[in-house]
C-alpha cells in the first residue's frame, strides 16, 4: 500500500494503481475520454492531465501510476484549458450536431463537450479531409470518419477483448483515421 494526496486529500491504495484509479475510488472525478476501464490505459486524449507536485508539466493521470508521497491536483485554471483546448482539436473532425446524432445523450465526448462549453469548432476542417468515407471495417464494425476523434477505444477493445485486433490507427497526424490491418480478418 501506498499513500498519495489528491486535491488535499490524502489516499491509500494499492501500489501499481493509477492516479486515476486511486481519485476514482475516492470518488475524484477526472475526465477521461480514451480510458475504458477493462483496456489498457493509453493516455493519448489527454483529458486526464493532472498536475503533479516536482514535476514540471501536467501528466496524463489513467497511465501513470501513483507513487508513495505523490501530491496530485486535478483541478485548476491552467487543466481546464489544457483539457478543452484538448478537446477542440479533437472536434476538428466531428461535427457539433449532437441532437440529430444516434448517440445523442449517450455519448462521453457530447458529455464533455457540454461541461467544457464548447459551443463552436475554431479549429475545424476542411469537409473532405478523412481518408475514407461512412463505411464497414469489418463485418461487424460501421464506422463514421466524421464521428471518429481517434481515441483509440475501439481499436484497443478489438485487441484486448475479442483478441483479435483486426482494426488500428493508421497514418499520423492529420491523416490518421481507423482502418481494417491487412492480413486479419474479423471474426465474432
Amino acid at each position: 500500500m501506498i499513500k498519495l494526496t489528491i486535491d488535499q486529500k490524502t489516499l491509500t491504495v494499492e501500489k501499481g494503481k493509477t492516479i486515476l484509479e486511486a481519485a476514482n475510488g475516492a470518488g475524484i472525478k477526472i475526465p477521461t475520454l480514451c480510458w475504458l476501464g477493462k483496456l489498457s490505459p493509453v493516455g493519448s486524449c489527454r483529458m486526464c492531465v493532472v498536475e503533479v507536485e516536482g514535476i514540471a508539466k501536467p501528466i496524463s493521470a489513467c497511465d501513470t501510476v501513483a507513487a508513495d508521497g505523490m501530491v496530485v491536483t486535478t483541478q485548476s485554471p491552467a487543466l481546464h484549458e489544457l483539457r478543452r483546448d484538448a478537446l477542440k482539436l479533437m472536434l476538428v473532425n466531428h461535427p457539433l450536431d449532437c441532437p440529430v446524432c444516434d448517440k445523442g445523450g449517450e455519448c462521453d465526448l457530447q458529455d464533455l463537450v457540454w461541461e467544457f462549453g464548447i459551443t463552436d469548432q475554431p479549429f475545424a476542417a476542411p469537409k473532405a479531409a478523412r481518408k475514407t468515407p461512412e463505411r464497414y471495417v469489418s463485418p461487424f464494425i460501421k464506422q463514421w470518419q466524421d464521428r471518429c476523434v481517434l481515441c483509440g477505444r475501439c481499436v484497443r477493445a478489438c485487441k484486448e477483448v475479442k483478441g483479435i485486433g483486426c482494426i488500428e490507427i493508421k497514418d499520423n497526424g492529420f491523416d490518421s483515421y481507423i482502418g481494417p490491418v491487412d492480413g486479419v480478418d474479423c471474426v465474432s
